[in-house]
């Protein structure tokens, strides 16, 4: 069976061809993560990743960056959403958030260090 094109379902077909094997084997070493992912997974509302694909998708990423840039219409740019969302979900799991490490970043939080808020510092200002 020759690979000539593949036919996406919301896009125009991509002729294999004009892509170096280097290239198609970085593409099926991402769709083999991605696939390990999903069939380890039997919800799929919620993902699981571990942390040696953590630090795949981080380096998969970095790739896309590089290659997609903010081309909303390159091929891969769904891919590139989908790894970020993933990369996300592990890091909401396993990384405490700013807020939770530093309270006072907390958005309309107003207190010192000290205790007192910003605006009675002000009262004793004037």
């Amino acid at each position: 069976m020759s690979l000539k094109s593949t036919q996406l379902p919301t896009q125009e077909s991509v002729d294999a061809a004009f892509y170096p094997e280097s290239q198609l084997q970085w593409l099926v070493s991402l769709l083999n993560l991605l696939v390990g992912i999903v069939n380890r997974n039997e919800d799929l509302s919620s993902l699981v990743v571990t942390e040696t694909e953590y630090q795949q998708l981080l380096a998969v990423l970095d790739d896309l960056i590089y290659g997609v840039g903010d081309d909303e219409n390159h091929p891969l740019s769904a891919a590139m959403t989908l790894v970020g969302s993933l990369i996300k979900a592990y890091e909401d799991e396993h990384f405490p958030k700013l807020i939770d490490l530093f309270p006072e970043l907390a958005a309309g939080s107003s207190v010192k260090a000290t205790g007192e808020s910003a605006d009675s510092k002000l009262d004793e200002i004037e």
